[in-house]
């Protein structure tokens, strides 16, 4: 059976057969390599956050040292006179279509068969290694149902018009400092509040908002998606490497959530992603949190290295804790043990899981299958602690030597 690989077409609402989507990829798998800097600005899966995380709300610039130059720890939250951080107001606006090019959309595209709100198993379906979709009707393969593939462009222009993620941001004017006289002149003046304001970006005019919230209840994660770690377990010495990770929980009760797809060159750097403009019900949410740390240890050679981690939004439209920078940047081959520590009481892994968001469906809170085999080993958690972990392979550039690094 020729292997699957899944394109990040997140939480599409529309579905065939009932189902929620997933595409699958019966082409080579590449590279997923991530921007130094990812203005993408549109959240689409629903976020829950257990502190204040500073990208949803205003902050201000003030001068603590006195010097007239923004220092990094000179940034903080706006809060109102009784203490309330003052959220950045989002207003959706849809102003930009996509030119239905698809420049590099060589996937297909399928959904999930769903029956009475589960999937089913009735067939063996697989691309044969001539990428030919083929059916064995009536033999259950231990894997959920899927429907016919189509072609992705078939797909986005079936789902059209489409509107791209903000891509290019204006220049950011010189900051002013807020002297407590100067609200809305400090506030306005910072690109960190401006990332959801259409009126500073060049491209794609487009802003949307899904549902997030702070809470100061105790929340469960249910599963954690490593992302690209996940799916790309060789870096390079000398290159940089994006960690990312997702923690999701699911909800009681649904949040809004748009639909999400990738429109250009999928699995580059280069990847459009957008919506249509449809919103659904999303019983998984994803969590943030400022109270976490990240870290490599060196299984082959000994020691420690720190990571940089940030929430932010990924191209896909969902939170996450992202690398900041770009990227880790590995200086020694050798195996590596990435891990992820939450020190936020209000965040507990409990019974939580490893797994692909694309095995979820999101509009009914329905896990569809489990981690695929070949991923299976990588990554771990373990009950009662309040960590998670995979293993990477990190080697030298063909070639050996490999990039100087500093």
């Amino acid at each position: 059976m020729k292997r699957k690989y899944t394109l990040m077409i997140m939480f599409l609402a529309l579905s065939l057969i009932t189902a929620t989507p997933l595409s699958v990829n019966a082409a080579k798998k590449t590279t997923i390599a991530q921007l130094l800097a990812s203005p993408y600005n549109n959240l689409s899966t629903p976020a829950i956050i257990t502190d204040d995380v500073a990208m949803f709300y205003n902050q201000v610039w003030i001068n603590t040292d006195a010097d007239t130059v923004l220092d990094g720890n000179e940034l903080f939250i706006y809060k109102d006179a009784d203490g309330v951080p003052i959220p950045i107001e989002v207003t959706e606006s849809m102003n930009e279509t996509h030119d239905n090019s698809y420049e590099g959309q060589a996937d297909f595209y399928q959904t999930y068969v769903i029956e009475n709100d589960l999937t089913v198993d009735y067939d063996t379906q697989y691309f044969d290694d001539n990428d030919v979709w083929t059916v064995i009707p009536g033999v259950p393969d231990g894997d959920p149902d899927l429907t016919y593939p189509i072609t992705m462009e078939e797909y986005l222009n079936a789902n059209g018009p489409w509107y791209p993620h903000a891509s290019v941001f204006t220049v950011t004017p010189t900051p002013i400092a807020y002297d407590g006289t100067n609200l809305e002149a400090a506030i306005d003046s910072l690109n960190d509040n401006r990332v959801w304001n259409t009126e500073y970006v060049d491209t794609y005019n487009n802003a949307w908002q899904a549902d997030w919230a702070r809470t100061y209840e105790p929340v469960t994660i249910d599963f954690i998606d490593w992302g690209n770690p996940m799916e790309n377990t060789y870096p390079q010495v000398g290159y940089r490497f994006p960690i990312e990770l997702y923690l999701y929980t699911k909800l009681a009760e649904p949040m809004t959530a748009y639909t999400m797809a990738c429109l250009e060159y999928p699995s580059s750097a280069d990847e459009v992603y957008g919506t249509n403009g449809i919103t659904f019900e999303s019983y998984y949410a994803t969590v943030l949190t400022n109270k976490f740390r990240a870290e490599a240890i060196n299984l082959t050679y000994g020691g420690v290295t720190k990571i940089n981690l940030e929430p932010a939004i990924g191209p896909s439209g969902k939170m996450n804790f992202a690398s900041a920078g770009g990227g880790w940047i590995p200086t020694k081959a050798g195996t590596y043990r990435i891990y992820f520590y939450v020190d936020d009481p209000l965040i507990s892994f409990e019974g939580a899981e490893i797994n692909n968001d694309e095995h979820y469906i999101f509009s009914l809170g329905l896990w569809a299958e489990g981690l695929s085999q070949n991923k299976e080993g990588l990554s771990y958690i373990v009950n009662g602690a309040d960590y998670t972990w995979i293993d990477v392979v990190v080697v030298d550039p063909n070639g050996g030597g490999g990039k100087k690094t500093k």
